[in-house]
């Protein structure tokens, strides 16, 4: 595994592989649970992650944009998945 990009090691599933590159220390420091500058790193990259996949999806015809304001609707309202 690298030690510069863990996210590349191919012996862990894609899940834990996007929960490295968010949670990816900078400069592989240790920080404490309440680090501001590091919670706005991993919201920083998660967002843009999430974007990218968005775009992804629609570009592959796989989601529809007006599917994805739906989601992002939902998430504004705070409503789940499946709730109208």
């Amino acid at each position: 595994m690298s030690l510069k990009y863990p996210h590349r090691d191919e012996g862990i599933s894609v899940a834990e592989r996007v929960l490295y590159a968010v949670k990816e220390k900078v400069g592989n420091q240790q920080t404490g649970p309440f680090d501001m500058k590091q919670n706005a790193l991993d919201i920083d990259r998660l967002t843009r992650y999430v974007g990218l996949l968005t775009e992804t999806l629609i570009g592959n015809g796989r989601l529809t944009e007006d599917q994805a304001m739906d989601l992002l609707d939902r998430v504004v309202d705070g409503r789940k998945l499946h709730e109208n």
